[in-house]
């Protein structure tokens, strides 16, 4: 079909191949032409080569000339390996890794800016957005993230810990936003808790102290270290 095209006009054999579903030949004319980002296309649409998606846009020379497609068709990309499509848009079009989330929906976008974390740089919403994420799907991630990482905003991500009953990393949001009175209301309720259920009270008890002795004296001894020596007697 390719030595076709010597005799019919290009365009003709393209159609003829596309509608063959010969992507291979469709690849071969449209480099020929340097039809880059319809060369992606097929191979988007080849179910025998699509996870070479990545590779080809990580080692293209006209990476620009890809932005437009990658964008218009993230959810593809998505479908083929989220993660995979949040590195690559992260790694070689940051500008317009917003843009690309913003048009998926809610599972898809949680793969995909767990590929954009891994690159990192990510901009605040989205960092926001995938710790809110995390509370629904990977909610034992969500401590280590609240307590390390300072570049989300608090209160939709307080909105969500609370939303998923995750107490623990509530206490850290209102400690880290200066509710420490809040914050130990939260972890004593726990110890408390532990305590009646027989649970893990040394790890309860240590939240509680280490809270206690970050907040100093902006913790009122008479409604914090008080109840908390009495309930540990």
């Amino acid at each position: 079909m390719i030595k076709a095209k010597d005799m019919l006009h290009e365009d003709s054999v393209v159609e003829m191949a596309r509608a063959a579903e010969f992507y291979k030949v469709c690849s071969v004319l449209h480099e020929e032409r340097g039809e880059h980002s319809l060369l992606l296309k097929c191979l988007l649409l080849d179910n025998t080569r699509k996870s070479r998606v990545f590779d080809f846009i990580a080692e293209s020379s006209h990476k620009a000339s890809l932005e437009h497609f990658i964008v218009q068709n993230i959810q593809h990309f998505v479908d083929v390996d989220g993660v995979k499509a949040g590195v690559t848009v992260q790694s070689y079009f940051p500008h317009v890794f917003t843009e690309a989330l913003s048009s998926l929906p809610e599972r898809a976008k949680f793969a995909f800016l767990q590929g954009g974390m891994k690159v990192g740089n990510l901009p605040t919403d989205s960092v926001t957005k995938y710790i809110q994420l995390c509370c629904q799907y990977e909610p034992d991630k969500v401590l280590s993230l609240v307590r390390s990482r300072n570049d989300f905003k608090i209160t939709p991500v307080l909105e969500s810990v609370r939303q998923y009953q995750l107490e623990e990393a509530e206490a850290m949001l209102l400690e880290k936003s200066g509710d420490f009175q809040g914050a130990f209301d939260i972890l004593f309720r726990r110890l408390q808790g532990a305590i009646q259920s027989s649970g893990n009270i040394e790890a309860a008890t240590e939240s509680v102290v280490a809270l206690g002795q970050a907040a100093g004296d902006k913790l009122n001894a008479q409604t914090t270290w008080l109840p908390l020596l009495q309930c540990l007697h």
